[in-house]
């Protein structure tokens, strides 16, 4: 039997068919969850649904009404939910001295506020128990030049996921973190255009290559298992990249 058959599974930002959230949704599916995707790009999401063969409801985790809307869905058709994974980000790459407050603000909105949202809200459809997985990055825990905003708010989002952990406890949910390296999907893809930028990551990763959208859904698909006996942790998924360093800008412009 499959770890997750007959389990219900929620994936947040997953419009992207070469996305992280498609493959985890695509690796949930595959383990025997009936999975719903969800992303703020409808026709993009309903395309991804398609190919994956899962459910879709379009939500805007900054939107009130419309997270409300997205779990009436799950209420309504699910009963309840045993995997929830936020795997929802914005990139916002400057830097501090060129701060602006009002540009940060979607960045911010979306992984931190919206990581509470989403865990509240998973959480409460989780009465028996279950796993919440939220994505979070390699530059959570190593310096990098220009990411003040995303970073900090994915290590913020490391911290939430700790706190959670601690505090859904008695509930039976665990609350987890997946920390990817340099990984090439839609958001990232504009940064492959540097020639000198795979050189130079690849230099600090351990393993010898890139990670995959799929590297991180075999992670997800752990955590999600019942089996699994881990809460409030961050797991690494950098071919060993978290034991050295981010290349510095000049090593990248070149």
């Amino acid at each position: 039997m499959n770890s997750l058959a007959e389990s219900k599974a929620l994936v947040m930002g997953a419009s992207s068919s070469v996305g992280i959230g498609a493959a985890i949704a695509a690796a949930l599916k595959a383990e025997g969850a009936e999975v719903v995707i969800s992303a703020r790009r409808e026709e993009a999401l309903a395309a991804v649904a398609a190919d994956l063969g899962v459910h879709h409801h379009v939500c805007d985790i900054t939107s009130a009404e419309s997270v409300a809307a997205l779990f009436a869905w799950i209420d309504e058709h699910f009963g309840r939910l045993d995997t929830a994974v936020f795997s929802t980000g914005l990139n916002h790459f400057t830097p501090i001295r060129d701060f602006d407050p009002a540009a940060a603000m979607p960045c911010l909105q979306t992984q931190f506020l919206g990581g509470l949202t989403f865990i509240r809200e998973s959480a409460e459809r989780m009465p028996d128990g279950g796993s919440i997985i939220m994505l979070s990055s390699l530059t959570a825990s190593r310096p990098a030049f220009g990411t003040s905003v995303y970073a900090g708010s994915k290590a913020g989002l490391e911290q939430i996921t700790r706190i959670a952990a601690l505090e859904y406890a008695d509930q039976g949910v665990r609350v987890n973190a997946v920390a990817p390296g340099m990984t090439r999907t839609e958001m990232t893809d504009g940064m492959f255009g540097n020639p000198n930028l795979e050189r130079a990551v690849l230099e600090e990763i351990p393993l010898g290559r890139m990670g995959t959208s799929e590297d991180i859904a075999h992670a997800a698909v752990y955590l999600a298992d019942p089996r699994c006996f881990m809460t409030g942790e961050t797991l690494s998924i950098t071919g060993g990249a978290e034991l050295r360093r981010i290349p510095t800008l000049k090593e990248i412009m070149g």
